[in-house]
């Protein structure tokens, strides 16, 4: 959402007050630019397992990251079953709704060079995580191949050696 200047009401469910958002903030709310970012499946009861949905990164949402501060998503039941929907942080009870957003570094190659008879690819992003090395021998119109894959060390650096290179030329990616 655009607006994020809203606070947050301090009362409970049984002690609902006015201050900050309440159940009749949301239309002005939503008269500010709204982008939908993705819709995702939630099976309750939750009991503190967290649930990790990846959340696409629009040109919206890159601009309030860069920016600094707060960022506001609305999280709304998709389901015409729900009979009431009651969002607080301050619930109290060990099971309130929480998002956290964790940023991934960004996957670059770092360097590509040929020896011993390979092509070797370094790269860095996420620590400890598994990346798919794609390649084309075509960029104008690219028909991107998973040729292997390579997962990262604990500081974020990733290997990979493609042995059938030799008298090929072939263009590479990173994907995730």
């Amino acid at each position: 959402m655009a607006d994020n200047d809203w606070q947050q009401g301090t009362g409970s469910p049984n002690l609902p007050t006015t201050d900050g958002v309440c159940y009749d903030s949301l239309p002005g709310l939503l008269a500010q630019p709204v982008e939908s970012l993705c819709t995702n499946t939630y099976a309750p009861p939750g009991n503190n397992i967290p649930v990790y949905w990846p959340l696409p990164l629009s040109s919206n949402i890159l601009a309030e990251i860069y920016q600094g501060g707060s960022a506001t998503f609305r999280l709304y039941a998709a389901d015409q079953q729900i009979g009431y929907l009651f969002n607080s942080a301050y619930y109290g009870r060990g099971n309130q709704p929480l998002i956290l957003v964790i940023a991934s570094p960004l996957l670059t190659i770092l360097s590509g060079f040929f020896t011993n008879g390979a092509f070797h690819l370094t790269g860095s992003g996420g620590d400890r995580s598994l990346y798919q090395i794609q390649a084309t021998t075509n960029l104008a119109s690219p028909q991107w191949q998973t040729i292997g894959t390579a997962t990262t060390d604990t500081n974020g650096f990733l290997q990979f050696s493609d042995p059938a290179t030799p008298n090929t030329r072939r263009f590479y990616r990173l994907s995730q």
